[in-house]
């Protein structure tokens, strides 16, 4: 009798001794990005029921499930953990949802003083590591008040880091051009929108960066707000986070707030560090904590995500239901569709406190039922 096989009855022995459903036993093994035809696991009963409203079906003495009763961790923030994972289930490698961002650059002559730097710092951010898989689309203020003219980018949006060198290539020497900032940025969203309808499985944000106030083609801070108000409350909403290039520019924030991203990220654009520091945060708060469902989930009632920090223990983020239902401290997730679901959505809370751990894996867990908020 080989190895592995005398093992397998020694493990079952113990499951059978304890009174448990063989399914309990089921494995926890980490199949990472497997195959869409990769088989679906038996997972333990529990619990557990979709709606996280009527709490759980069943449960707190299921057979090897994860019980009727969650539990809250308090010592990990931004996180539910949902308690001992003794279903095991089948783990896949989250997919995360792709981010391309369209850039609106601010070429007016006021940037001569510091062209050099932040167009160093820019280049550095595309050819990062960390944008590698960002898809990065390039446009430049002019002097024309045309709309269209914005619509249309320099260099059209194409992942990183074959996009790199595109986008270095288009930057001008010097900067010469005008400050309409209106009709700039409502052409960079009707851009990113018509991206954001051809590509409905991604994630399009437009990023303006200016060091200086809407002043050209009766361009002022209002109307701008009311451009990025639009762009982020229509179809196909579309976010405008903005970089300010100056001290100063304070009245940036509204246009940033009114385009759904909270505040201008204010940087001294004489600092190489600020720049970096600045773009790096942008991408990361723009980063969407979204995830494809496996194309094999048979049963959206037996999924389950996990987070493992680097060097950590996994924790099981537990089921809301839906956005209103967020934990307002520790988050949580739910489906784009609760009747036809396809991405896992993760509360702000929960995908602040990925991010503060990049290194951190993500995984999708089938054949479990769904732990829910009680």
């Amino acid at each position: 009798m080989n190895r592995s096989y005398a093992s397998f009855l020694s493990l079952a022995g113990i499951c059978l001794a304890a009174g448990t459903i063989a399914t309990a036993c089921s494995s926890g093994e980490e199949n990472g990005s497997r195959a869409a035809t990769g088989r679906a696991a038996s997972g333990g009963k529990g619990g557990s029921d979709i709606d996280p409203g009527t709490g759980g079906a069943g449960g707190s003495s299921g057979g090897g499930g994860l019980g009727g009763t969650v539990g809250i961790d308090p010592g990990q923030g931004g996180m539910m953990d949902a308690g001992p994972m003794t279903c095991g289930g089948d783990k896949y490698l989250a997919e995360q949802r792709p981010l391309d961002i369209y850039v609106m650059f601010d070429d007016s002559g006021s940037m001569i003083p510091w062209w050099i730097g932040v167009t160093q710092a820019f280049t550095q951010f595309i050819n990062a590591p960390e944008s590698a898989g960002i898809g990065v689309g390039l446009q430049f203020f002019g002097t024309s008040c045309d709309v269209a003219t914005y619509a249309t980018p320099k260099v059209p949006i194409a992942v990183l880091p074959g996009n790199a060198q595109p986008i270095q290539a288009a930057f001008p020497i010097l900067p010469i051009e005008s400050t309409p900032t209106e009709p700039a940025l409502r052409g960079a969203i009707d851009y990113a929108r018509t991206w954001q309808m051809a590509h409905a499985d991604h994630k399009v944000v437009v990023l303006l960066v200016t060091d200086g106030e809407p002043t050209d083609c009766n361009s002022t801070v209002p109307s701008v707000t009311r451009v990025a108000t639009e762009g982020f409350t229509g179809s196909a909403s579309i976010q405008t986070y903005v970089l300010g290039l100056g001290l100063n520019l304070t009245n940036l924030h509204t246009i940033a707030m009114a385009g759904g991203t909270n505040q201008a990220f204010i940087v001294d654009p004489n600092s190489g560090p600020a720049l970096a520091t600045a773009m790096n945060q942008i991408r990361g708060t723009a980063l969407p904590c979204d995830y494809a469902l496996p194309k094999n989930t048979t049963d959206p009632k037996k999924v389950n995500l996990d987070f493992t920090p680097q060097g950590g223990t996994t924790t099981r983020v537990v089921f809301v239901g839906d956005a209103g239902r967020c934990d307002p401290v520790k988050g949580g997730w739910y489906y784009d569709n609760p009747q036809t679901p396809s991405r896992l959505i993760v509360c702000s809370q929960t995908c602040d406190a990925f991010k503060k751990d990049p290194n951190g894996r993500v995984d999708v867990v089938l054949g479990c039922d769904t732990i829910v908020i009680k």
